[in-house]
């Protein structure tokens, strides 16, 4: 598992870093809206996801199929993509796949 904690659904699956690699991953989905849309638009947007992020229905769903849920904020968002950015940047370099 690329995660910081084993799985509840995977529980004997060993996380990467207990194997002796330091490397946590995820797969990280998020909505984008075109640049200038409105605050009160990306606030509406934000607002219905983390609703949906709360329901007990589809948390339970997600967690059976074992993804962990985590909501952003646009502003955390925005640093989040921001930061993995300058990290897959670095990493690619570091492997010889850009110069």
């Amino acid at each position: 598992m690329a995660a910081e904690k084993r799985s509840p659904v995977l529980p004997d699956a060993p996380t990467f870093k207990e194997l002796g690699y330091d490397l946590v991953e995820g797969a990280y989905r998020g909505v984008s809206a075109p640049p200038g849309t409105p605050n009160e638009i990306v606030k509406a947007l934000a607002d219905a996801f983390d609703k949906v992020n709360r329901n007990p229905e589809f948390v339970k769903k997600m967690q059976e199929m074992a993804f962990d849920l985590e909501f952003m904020g646009p502003e955390e968002y925005q640093k989040f993509v921001a930061d993995r950015q300058v990290y897959y940047a670095k990493l690619l370099k570091d492997v010889g796949a850009i110069k």
